[in-house]
């Protein structure tokens, strides 16, 4: 079969296959034409296939050499387009696909097509999936690193568009265990779960709070939990939580409803837990176009 040199270049790196005979011939055609798919529709901005055909674009060159390949898409825009191919071609086969959502919660000038607001509600149910939002370019790098580690299945990661918090983020690779979230203050009268990198805003808040209460002679202090994971959730902080605190909040950068907010409620009325619940997140209709420090 006559293949023009840069596609066969490609298939011979991605299969480690020396030669187009090596790969066998009853795979020829059907990798071919998934190559030459996967190539154009993936570079083009086909967001409702786009998860498809990476991984057949991956999975196709681990066939043809024979071996386990694991796949990889490491841009993924707009997830509500692509919602039945989560569900039917990823979730369902519980593949090792790492997922990495790099517009999350307001996007600033785009409007309310590009705002990464309802991710968090519609990916929550769907089973099998590892859903983790990143507090910092660190915790980024660390869950990055755990995505793609043997059998994880497939690993959502969600990242807001624009500029960091850290300058010194480089660190070693080490494992985050999934479903494990991080104490980052600990105080007795209010608890705060946040997920992602709206935490950073919410420990400002925290701070000015804590300040402004000492003034007033009010010491009220707040913990603060970053969970990292929507789903599993960390239930061992949960558990903590509604023993020993009876005034929540959650804070969230997305839709109010069904993310974050709502999992810890459901939590709470599942275990006989009944403290007073506070959710923080966009509100029930469409934000529209303006700077993130506008829209906040």
């Amino acid at each position: 079969m006559r293949v023009c040199p840069l596609l066969l270049s490609e298939m011979r790196a991605a299969t480690g296959a020396t030669l187009l005979s090596d790969i066998p011939d009853i795979l020829t055609i059907p990798l071919v034409v998934i190559f030459i798919f996967s190539h154009f529709f993936v570079s083009a901005i086909i967001f409702v296939h786009s998860p498809v055909y990476a991984f057949l674009h991956k999975t196709a060159a681990g066939i043809g050499a024979g071996v386990k390949h694991r796949s990889k898409l490491f841009r993924f825009f707009f997830a509500q387009r692509a919602y039945d191919n989560l569900i039917h071609d990823i979730a369902i086969e519980r593949l090792n696909v790492v997922l990495c959502l790099d517009r999350a919660g307001l996007v600033g000038e785009d409007g309310p097509t590009h705002h990464g607001a309802f991710d968090l509600a519609a990916l929550r149910p769907i089973p099998n999936l590892i859903l983790s939002s990143p507090l910092n370019e660190k915790e980024l790098r660390l869950l990055m690193y755990t995505a793609q580690l043997p059998d994880q299945g497939p690993f959502v990661i969600r990242y807001p568009r624009g500029r960091g918090v850290l300058t010194d983020w480089q660190c070693d690779f080490e494992a985050i265990e999934v479903g494990k979230g991080q104490l980052l203050k600990e105080r007795k009268d209010i608890a705060l779960h946040s997920l992602g990198p709206i935490g950073n805003t919410a420990a400002e808040a925290i701070r000015l709070f804590e300040q402004q209460q000492a003034q007033e002679g009010h010491p009220l202090t707040v913990a603060h939990y970053d969970m990292r994971f929507l789903k599993p959730l960390d239930e061992n902080i949960l558990h903590g939580v509604g023993r020993h605190f009876s005034r929540i909040i959650t804070i969230e950068d997305g839709v109010v409803r069904g993310g974050l907010g709502s999992a810890v409620l459901e939590y709470m009325s599942d275990h006989g837990f009944f403290p007073k619940v506070t959710r923080m997140g966009l509100p029930d209709y469409f934000v529209e176009h303006g700077t993130v420090e506008q829209l906040r």
